[in-house]
């Protein structure tokens, strides 16, 4: 079998009944072009399973420093960019309420402070 440790041997068995499962569904829902998108998603998501799977092995057997590295590298740079997040929108260069609203909803936003 695979050299990996149990708890990542168990994901990768759900990982690969899961994607039988979906493949089964996108095909009885969708037809001929559900099974074809979900096998084109299949493909672009698998890099991210085996990573997700390696991690599990590397929390449970050890010996994986550099990507603990990578893991902590990734860590920081979301601090760092929600921190500057929240300087942006402490300092006003962001407005909070327009936060997740589209440039369409902003500009209608705008055309009804003109008018007032």
């Amino acid at each position: 079998m695979l050299n990996i440790s149990t708890q990542a041997y168990v994901l990768f068995i759900m990982f690969i009944i899961i994607s039988i499962v979906n493949l089964i569904v996108a095909g009885v829902l969708y037809g001929g072009w559900g099974v074809l998108g979900y096998l084109i998603s299949f493909l672009f998501l698998l890099p991210l399973a085996l990573l997700y799977i390696y991690n599990q092995d590397c929390l449970t057997a050890g010996n994986c420093n550099i990507w603990s590295w990578i893991v902590v590298i990734f860590n920081c740079l979301s601090l760092l960019i929600s921190t500057i997040f929240y300087i942006l929108v402490g300092t006003g260069t962001i407005e909070a309420e327009n936060v997740g609203k589209t440039v369409k909803d902003n500009v209608k936003s705008d055309k009804k402070n003109e008018k007032k």
